[in-house]
């Protein structure tokens, strides 16, 4: 198969990729419209009612700082207690009810930046028991007394949808679309060439 056969089976492919991403930057940003919203004081009551995800109205971060490692793979991750902002003053650690488990970089220097977070998309994706046990006794040293088995975790940087991943996955729709269609115009630019090159040629052997 040519070069240029490829770069159309390649052009082809990027418009598919692009149509499924607004697809699914559609859907998205619709689930993200449709989360339930709760305070950190209704959660900690009722649950979340069996959803897996959802929008805590008013997080604040804990101030005694957080447990976090790095992989030799540069992957991240990162725990912190967190309460409602809507409380006078920090708990005790030991009244302490939600911990905040952070996957990605770019939510853990937004959120590290403002602490009074206010609204938060998250998801219920590990239980406090499924923790490791550096989690435990590192945030046990920063806030003693804290009794990490009673506590919900708040998983943020993996599945939850939000409107800032919609429009991640609409811009590489986008994206594809144009280095698709860039292909498509440059394969036309070869094929007209070659045509005018072949009329040339045609000319020069008739005037011969």
């Amino acid at each position: 198969m040519s070069r240029q056969a490829w770069l159309f089976i390649a052009a082809i492919l990027l418009f598919a990729f692009g149509g499924c991403s607004l697809v699914q930057s559609d859907r998205v940003q619709e689930q993200a419209d449709g989360l339930p919203k709760l305070t950190c004081d209704q959660l900690i009551q009722n649950g979340p009612a069996g959803n897996n995800f959802l929008k805590l109205t008013d997080v604040r971060l804990c101030s005694g700082g957080y447990a976090f490692r790095r992989d030799m793979d540069a992957d991240m991750v990162m725990y912190m207690p967190v309460y409602s902002a809507q409380l006078p003053k920090e708990p005790r650690p030991g009244d302490l009810r939600l911990v905040l488990e952070i996957f990605d970089d770019r939510e853990r220097t937004r959120l590290l930046a403002q602490p009074d977070v206010g609204e938060l998309t998250c998801e219920l994706w590990t239980r406090a028991d499924q923790l490791h046990p550096w989690v435990c006794e590192t945030l046990a040293a920063k806030y003693p007394g804290i009794r990490i088995k009673k506590c919900r975790v708040l998983s943020v940087g993996l599945h939850e949808p939000t409107p800032a991943k919609a429009r991640e996955i609409w811009w590489y729709a986008i994206i594809s679309f144009a280095i698709g269609t860039g292909i498509l115009i440059w394969l036309a630019w070869k094929r007209s060439q070659m045509f005018i090159h072949s009329e040339s040629l045609d000319l020069q052997d008739q005037a011969v």
